[in-house]
């Protein structure tokens, strides 16, 4: 009985997150086009990689990585903050503080959502670069306009590694 219960939990949890709209989740317009893909960790890894390709499953970069962690991977998982506060061994305080934006993804977290999810660490440390580089350069701007440029040849650019070998 009550595996039938949180079963039902679950699909209103899925429907509810499936009506919210895409402003409170960051796309353009459209509703969560990740939450179909997040009932599998397979799913999950499909999205992961589509992500490049398809621009609906991609949130902005000013977009915290907690907002996605929280309104389209732990639903898709099947997971309440509580459970995945407990299966990451960190506090739900811990937690909240990523998804308000409050705390950043660290390496560590990256980590163990990785093992939790199957999200690359790397995407979500990725996310977390994005989000903090659009912070910096909004709070820098003045200060960042009065700095005069001096490029790097391509050559030069090249050769350390910021070009690709095209």
């Amino acid at each position: 009985m009550q595996s039938s219960a949180k079963s039902r939990e679950r699909r209103r949890a899925s429907w509810r997150l499936r009506q919210r709209t895409s402003r409170e989740i960051g796309t353009q317009g459209e509703p969560c086009a990740i939450v179909p893909l997040l009932l599998s960790r397979l799913g999950l890894q499909e999205a992961m990689t589509r992500r490049k390709t398809d621009s609906s499953l991609c949130m902005t970069p000013s977009e915290h990585p907690g907002v996605l962690l929280r309104d389209c991977v732990l639903p898709g998982v099947g997971l309440s903050i509580s459970q995945a506060a407990r299966e990451l061994q960190v506090s739900r305080q811990t937690l909240h503080r990523i998804f308000d934006g409050t705390a950043a993804v660290t390496p560590e977290m990256a980590t163990r959502i990785e093992t939790l999810t199957g999200v690359p660490s790397m995407f979500w440390l990725q996310r977390q670069s994005a989000f903090d580089l659009v912070r910096a350069r909004l709070s820098l701007a003045d200060a960042l306009s009065r700095i005069p440029r001096h490029t790097l040849s391509r050559g030069l650019m090249k050769q350390i590694g910021v070009l690709d070998e095209r």
